[in-house]
């Protein structure tokens, strides 16, 4: 054999296992991030207003105009924020937003340090404020335990819950 056919074996060789540890790496950090998301869906907090069921016959009528059966639950006259995912919720912001022409569009957020799992916490917010008996929603921004940022949103008609939804925020 010839040096030439040597050299040409140790470059296949070589590009070979180049090709292999690229494969492995790409592989190995796959693995990191199923492990990653899986650890965080473990961790995940979702928070909702606390909600009880709406008296039956208003739902069948549809008072308000407003269709669903379950409105939000209040403690001594205010709004309640219930924690229903698996983790703690951090760094929690909410804002009301009225979603009717006459009335004020954007009030301030308002702020809770943590909302522990399955936690009801009162909220500050009187449910007979004008602004939030009609159509209206309220946004919650919020961090997981590993830092991830979500934000969920509450539609409202008349304190009748009728829209959740939910994303991981970029």
């Amino acid at each position: 054999m010839s040096d030439n056919h040597i050299q040409l074996g140790i470059l296949i060789v070589a590009s070979l296992t180049f090709v292999a540890l690229v494969w492995y790496a790409i592989e190995t950090r796959r693995l990191r991030v199923a492990a990653q998301d899986q650890l965080e869906a473990l961790a995940k907090p979702c928070l909702t207003l606390a909600m009880e069921l709406r008296d039956p016959s208003d739902a069948i009528l549809e008072m308000h105009q407003a269709v669903g059966n379950t409105t939000a639950r209040g403690d001594h006259g205010n709004f309640m924020v219930h924690n229903i995912g698996n983790g703690v919720a951090l760094n929690v912001s909410y804002r009301f937003r009225s979603l009717e022409r006459d009335a004020l569009n954007d009030l301030s957020a308002r702020y809770f340090i943590s909302v522990l799992p399955n936690q009801k916490a009162t909220m500050p917010e009187p449910m007979n404020v004008s602004s939030y008996s009609g159509e209206c929603q309220l946004t919650f921004e919020f961090d997981s335990i590993g830092g991830v940022r979500y934000e969920s949103t509450v539609t409202m008609n008349h304190h009748v819950l009728t829209r959740f939804d939910f994303a991981r925020k970029r």
